[in-house]
């Protein structure tokens, strides 16, 4: 019915008030009901009142219940305790919201969202005033202008029309990238990505309904009304210290439709704004950003501008920006007209009036800084023909210029004239002139009447500019905020590991590997970093002490049998150098040494960054040599053998919902089993079999089927004829029968049966010491068809054995038809082969850990 809804707009039936509240009012859970069976019988009722148009008392029944949950997180709401923020990160990485998680992990959630009667300081000319945070929303979205004629760019003829082609891969495509909290109708991004993906057939007529829907919306001009309820925004304040940022959350369909335009004509915008508006998806452009800046500055006695504009992206006149997106952006005119041609509402939750967004673009919107950014070309390509001489660096709105100081000078004043007639308006005591300490007066001399901050370093777009004693202290105090979440983080780690590694590993070391890569000669400032991470971080993992080889060994990837936790020490130097080389074109044609090519610098960015990664492959290479050497036999076989293992459950999300969760202790002795380290808290006794517990015993007691059922349900996606336990070999005269774990037919040739059956088996246990696992998997394969082999071979059936260690090396046999597994699926799926191979890859080691469960 969902489908049918999308059909009914895309065809222009219906409004899209139907489609907005059709998910929100269907699937909205009440508090009272619980069982699978009721809530499908609820669900059932709402669909045939649905189907009846009784919509009135189907969102009335959906806020009937809503209510009783907001009313218990209200009371929740004041609980700030450690123990509390522990559990609302575990719930959040466990959805799969890395990103969710670490905003309310570090406090960005907790303490930056406004609710609309609190009160905030807001600065206007340099004074600073309260004023209610609602009110501040109302002044943040200001009435419609009329466009001043010199806006207008001005062409003898209109590029004509060009339709664009969607399909449902590019619908897909976007989904799989969708991310956040939902819309005024409430749905979030995890129920659309499930709708557009986890389905199958239907599934993909849900996305080549929605491909329709934004066809339409991109190939033709739509009435408004139409189109109002699902272009309505959820309008939120964030602090900004002083001041707020208004944020427009939109449906998550809208969003998955401007992701869609965006994927599509995304190279027309960067081509229009190349190197002269940074932020229209030009591959590392902050980072170029950054090093032309530092560039210009260090090597020349001059000075470097930063400006700051009130409210940029909500007061930018929005006629002259549909004008000129419609000559700058052609493909992508239509749907921007069609967006942003009306007045958006904004609903405050907590608020009664609704506010409309009336000029500019809203943020959270996918396309807005696409739009930012071809809207202020005019205004850019302006400055620039009035003086030359000057290098303007110009990221959505935070425009920089470096120069000498009298020419800064002229182009601010001429800023300030032009800047308001497109909607940009400077606010010179919010902006920040950055020069050498010797060039201080003379900036005093000429900026003193504007009241812009003078500085001798400053922050610029994530990075510093400026002298070393204030590059070096943004820095420090960077990382000592980095140490504080490392030190909270290893907290969690004690009762939740695969959380708190995957968060470290997925993001947080992330953040100051962007640093790295902008900051030169800045390795020593991240020694006390490394120190965390080596004597709390990892011990909080493993729940024992690291040693120096054991840290050489976790900073290797996966693929060589370490954990990823790269040391922040020894990587700076590389990761600036690949930095620089990526953005060689781009720095340059910022500079104005070269023109701008958008292919070529794509092509020097795939480069270079294949450059870094083969010699960084040669260091973790060496690294790795240089560690074995280190180690015991014993540790040297163990640590041989996790470099061809599988590893994929240490590169996943703990996503529930897929089963990729493991409790503390299952992760915790995987980690140890992975590095031959001793268990903690061991059972006296097997729970199994009652024998003394041991390491060796628990990995060779037999715990059941558990590798065999993953394999006969991933089999059964595969082929529809599966069986569990097949009967090989009747018992008859007292001689046992034979029975095999799993028989599909099909595998290798069409209508023929092949019998598998599994071994798991322990490499390290006492009578294989002497062999390397590869061989011991091979001996275990042949023991096998010595079993089975003839009797298979009597009822005319073939025989595969799948033999593997119990930390994840699998034998030849099972490599090959996992392979053909993959290669059936994709071609089932439609989905390329290489995820498919990862996702069987997956699963099967989650198997393997749960099945080896220690305790």
């Amino acid at each position: 019915m969902l489908t049918e809804e999308i059909k009914l707009l895309s065809q222009q039936i219906h409004a899209s008030e139907r489609l907005v509240v059709f998910s929100s009012v269907i699937l909205q859970r009440d508090k009272m009901i619980k069982s699978a069976k009721e809530v499908r019988r609820i669900i059932d009722r709402r669909l045939s009142m649905w189907s009846e148009e009784k919509f009135d008392l189907l969102v009335q029944e959906a806020v009937r219940c809503d209510r009783s949950f907001h009313l218990a997180q209200k009371r929740q709401s004041s609980n700030q305790s450690p123990d509390h923020i522990a559990k609302v990160f575990t719930r959040l990485m466990l959805l799969g919201k890395v990103k969710a998680a670490m905003r309310w992990f570090s406090g960005e959630s907790r303490s930056g969202l406004l609710l609309p009667t609190d009160s905030v300081q807001l600065q206007s000319n340099g004074q600073t005033s309260p004023i209610k945070v609602v009110d501040a929303l109302k002044l943040k979205h200001p009435e419609a202008q009329l466009p001043c004629s010199s806006t207008l760019l001005l062409d003898t003829e209109l590029p004509p029309f060009e339709d664009i082609d969607i399909t449902g891969s590019h619908v897909a495509t976007a989904a799989h990238r969708i991310q956040g909290s939902g819309g005024p109708g409430g749905c979030e991004s995890s129920h659309w990505k499930d709708v557009l993906l986890r389905y199958g057939p239907h599934s993909s007529r849900c996305r080549d309904a929605v491909a329709s829907l934004v066809s339409l919306l991109s190939n033709s001009i739509v009435d408004w009304n139409l189109i109002r309820a699902l272009l309505a925004n959820r309008l939120i304040a964030l602090d900004k210290h002083p001041g707020i940022r208004p944020i427009g959350i939109g449906e998550t369909l809208r969003r998955i439709l401007s992701k869609v335009v965006c994927l599509i004509t995304r190279t027309d915008a960067e081509e229009v704004c190349g190197s002269s508006q940074l932020c229209a998806g030009v591959q590392c452009s902050i980072e170029g950003a950054i090093h032309s800046a530092r560039d210009m500055f260090n090597s020349h006695d001059w000075g470097l501008l930063m400006v700051d504009a009130r409210n940029a992206f909500n007061s930018l006149n929005r006629s002259s920006l549909l004008w000129n997106i419609r000559i700058l952006w052609p493909r992508a005119s239509r749907f921007v007209f069609n967006t942003y041609k009306g007045h958006s509402p904004l609903i405050i939750k907590g608020y009664a009036e609704v506010l409309f967004s009336r000029e500019g673009v809203i943020q959270g919107d996918p396309l807005s800084m696409f739009v930012y950014a071809v809207g202020t070309v005019p205004l850019i390509q302006t400055l620039k023909e009035f003086i030359s001489t000057l290098t303007q660096i110009w990221y959505a709105d935070d425009a920089s210029v470096t120069g000498e100081l009298s020419d800064i000078r002229e182009w601010f004043d001429r800023l300030l004239l032009q800047g308001p007639k497109f909607g940009y308006y400077p606010e010179p005591h919010k902006s920040c002139l950055v020069v050498k300490e010797s060039m201080v007066p003379q900036a005093q001399k000429l900026f003193g009447d504007l009241g812009i901050k003078i500085t001798t370093s400053n922050r610029l777009l994530g990075s510093v500019i400026g002298d070393t004693m204030g590059c070096e202290a943004f820095v420090t105090k960077k990382v000592q905020g980095w140490i504080n979440l490392i030190n909270v983080l290893s907290d969690i780690a004690v009762t939740q590991p695969q959380a708190a590694y995957c968060a470290y590993t997925k993001s947080l070391q992330n953040e100051w590997t962007f640093l790295q890569r902008v900051t030169p000669d800045c390795q020593f400032l991240f020694i006390d970093l490394e120190s965390v991470i080596c004597n709390t971080f990892i011990p909080a993992l493993f729940g024992q002490e690291c040693s120096t080889s054991d840290r050489s060994l976790f900073s290797l990837p996966l693929r060589l049998g370490g954990l990823n936790i790269r040391n922040p020490v020894t990587t700076a130097a590389a990761h600036y150098t690949a930095s620089r080389s990526a953005c060689k074109l781009l720095i340059n044609a910022v500079t104005g040494a070269t023109p701008f090519s958008s292919y070529d610098h794509i092509c020097q960015v795939h480069s270079a960054r294949e450059s870094h990664s083969l010699s960084r492959r040669e260091v973790d290479n060496s690294t790795f040599t240089h560690t074995l050497s280190s180690l015991n036999d014993n540790n040297k076989r163990t640590v041989k053998r996790t470099r061809d293992c599988l590893s994929s459950w240490l590169n996943v999300l703990p996503v529930m919902k897929d089963n990729f969760d493991l409790s503390c202790n299952e992760f915790r002795d995987a980690l140890c089993l992975r590095y031959a380290k001793p268990l903690l808290n061991l059972p006296q006794s097997c729970d199994g079999c009652s024998n003394i517990f041991t390491t060796s015993h628990a990995l060779d007691c037999k715990k059941g089927g558990l590798i065999r059922d993953v394999l006969y349900d991933m089999s059964s996606l595969a082929w529809s004829q599966v069986i569990k336990e097949p009967v090989v070999k009747e018992a008859q005269n007292g001689l046992d029968g034979l029975i095999g774990d799993i028989s599909v037919r099909g595998v290798w040739q069409s209508q023929s049966t092949t019998i598998f059956d599994v071994r798991v088996v322990d490499s390290d246990a006492p009578s294989y010491t002497g062999k390397p696992p590869l061989q011991v998997l091979k001996t275990a394969e042949r023991d096998k068809k010595n079993k089975y082999g003839e009797a298979c071979n009597s009822i005319h059936c073939s025989f595969i054995p799948l033999c593997m260690t119990v930390d994840g090396l699998l034998g030849p046999e099972t490599n090959t038809f996992l392979k053909r597994m993959a290669d059936k699926l994709s071609i089932k799926w439609d989905r390329p082969y290489s995820t498919v191979i990862y996702w069987i890859r997956t699963r099967l080691s989650f198997a393997l850990l749960r099945a080896t469960k220690l305790c």
